[in-house]
């Protein structure tokens, strides 16, 4: 199943712990939708699409999420510290840009 989202060993190894850790745990609530979603795909199923053709067949659809094209910032609040740190952000982009391997 990792294979096709091209994940690196190590990125393997911490969805495997991730998996195990917080999927595994029946008693973690926090994570039902994605342990609904990693059922699905472990047996083959896909969700069916409800919320526009388009969907049909997705096997990324995530039981329980919405579907919105916007989101307001109030909903997301971390929003308002990424956009205050733009500057800093494309400060760090262009000095990764000027170093070899990006």
């Amino acid at each position: 199943m990792f294979e096709e989202y091209h994940l690196s060993k190590l990125q393997e190894a911490a969805a495997k712990k991730f998996i195990k850790d917080k999927v595994g745990n029946p008693d973690d609530h926090t994570v039902d939708r994605l342990r609904d979603w990693l059922f699905m795909r472990i047996n083959g199923r896909k969700m069916p699409a409800k919320y526009h053709p388009r969907q049909l067949g997705c096997p990324d659809l995530v039981p329980g999420l919405s579907l919105k094209g916007f989101w307001n910032t109030d909903v997301l609040p971390w929003i308002k510290e990424l956009e205050a740190a733009h500057s800093v952000i494309v400060e760090e982009l262009n000095t990764l840009r000027e170093t070899s391997g990006f």
